[in-house]
């Protein structure tokens, strides 16, 4: 950390702003929303966007840093501006891609180059799991009971068994509706229907 006449933090270093993000440390995290902030929401506006979308952005970027700090004990290759902006990046393009604002030659102007396929995959990850959880609490409260059961690796019986039904064809047909409302509301949506294709 630096001192300029007085006044705290210049500048921090790659390792420390990544440990902060990790540690949920909030001089770090004020620091970086205070810095790096404004150069996502230019972006973001100068790239068909809105304020409130660059707050989005910004936000989701900062969750799969944190995530990537848990999972993989991040270490980058370039510098904590270009890795946030990188995924800033990538995740306002695939925002314009659902909301069918962008066409390919656009995505040549923002196609991440910073990124690695790894963190390629957790961002899309992380967005599939947000219209996944979405759509997931709209369901009627037995099918969510049946689904959290099921990939909780519960057997047909057992699920028959807690939901005090005799039958586990029951559960099986039930489970496979269930999953099918879920994926139908999913695919009806114009806004997201081209994460899942």
């Amino acid at each position: 950390m630096a001192y300029l006449s007085g006044c705290i933090v210049v500048k921090y270093t790659n390792e420390e702003l990544i440990s902060g993000i990790k540690n949920r440390d909030n001089a770090i995290l004020h620091y970086i929303y205070k810095t790096f902030y404004p150069i996502i929401r230019e972006f973001v506006i100068r790239n068909y966007g809105h304020a409130d979308d660059a707050k989005d952005v910004f936000q989701e970027a900062l969750v799969v840093i944190f995530r990537k700090t848990h999972e993989d004990n991040l270490k980058l290759h370039t510098s904590f501006t270009n890795y946030l902006y990188t995924v800033s990046r990538f995740i306002w393009l695939n925002m314009l891609k659902r909301k069918k604002l962008i066409h390919e030659k656009h995505s040549e102007i923002m196609r991440p180059i910073d990124l690695e396929s790894n963190d390629i995959m957790e961002i899309e990850a992380s967005m599939e799991r947000k219209v996944y959880q979405y759509y997931f609490s709209k369901l009627g409260k037995d099918c969510r009971d049946i689904l959290t059961m099921f990939y909780n690796e519960m057997s047909f019986r057992e699920i028959a068994i807690k939901l005090g039904k005799s039958s586990e064809e029951y559960v099986r047909k039930r489970k496979h509706a269930c999953k099918e409302q879920l994926i139908k509301m999913i695919r009806s949506d114009p806004n997201i229907s081209d994460i899942i294709g």
